[in-house]
């Protein structure tokens, strides 16, 4: 039996032009640990991904301990908390060691955020900034499959090493196992769950 061939223009990849939300690069996986210093330590060594800034009590961050990592133009975050009644605990509690966020560089987080919470996404945070010396770094974020969260970042007026609260980094080097960039990132989701994920 004979069928219709697609057209051209169905079977075409979104253009530029009409892509709602224009995302740039991945900035950054974001993993929740039970313990920073270690999975640090681990992806320093058996991966070659160089440990870059860190943010800590040392810092003034009170919260959680966390480490930067960075082989090319791949960027992990490691971080473990302080407290054991913090969010940080509680979904390592539940889930161990893993993904938390991945951070998604936009040129507009806020209409980022508005293209993505108009179309039923659920607000994790509302745009917002954070200022040191280093300038603005500005930031939104939306909940997708289970808890993990899609962060839109935007460090265009940001000169930091990373964020506010961390610090540079300098003594470690690394040996590169030639990583040098995330060009996807795969989300496991409930049994059954797919078609509607597809659909999200």
């Amino acid at each position: 039996m004979a069928t219709k061939a697609k057209s051209a223009s169905a079977s075409r990849p979104m253009t530029e032009e009409a892509d709602f939300l224009q995302i740039k690069s991945i900035d950054h996986l974001h993993f929740y640990s039970g313990n920073a210093k270690q999975s640090m330590y681990y992806w320093w060594k058996a991966f070659g991904f160089k440990p870059v800034a860190y943010s800590g009590l040392e810092t003034g961050n009170r919260e959680f301990a966390s480490y930067v990592l960075e082989s090319g133009n791949a960027r992990f975050v490691i971080s473990a908390p302080y407290s054991p009644s913090s969010p940080i605990a509680a979904h390592h509690l539940v889930h161990g060691d893993g993904v938390k966020m991945i951070a998604l560089e936009v040129d507009d987080v806020e209409k980022a955020w508005q293209a993505t919470t108009s179309r039923g996404g659920k607000s994790a945070w509302a745009p917002r900034e954070e200022k040191d010396d280093f300038g603005i770094y500005r930031t939104s974020a939306i909940y997708t499959y289970g808890e993990t969260q899609h962060v839109f970042v935007d460090r265009a007026d940001y000169k930091g090493v990373f964020a506010p609260t961390y610090t540079p980094i300098t003594n470690k080097e690394a040996q590169s196992t030639g990583l040098a960039a995330i060009d996807h990132a795969v989300g496991n989701v409930q049994l059954g769950k797919m078609d509607h994920w597809v659909n999200f």
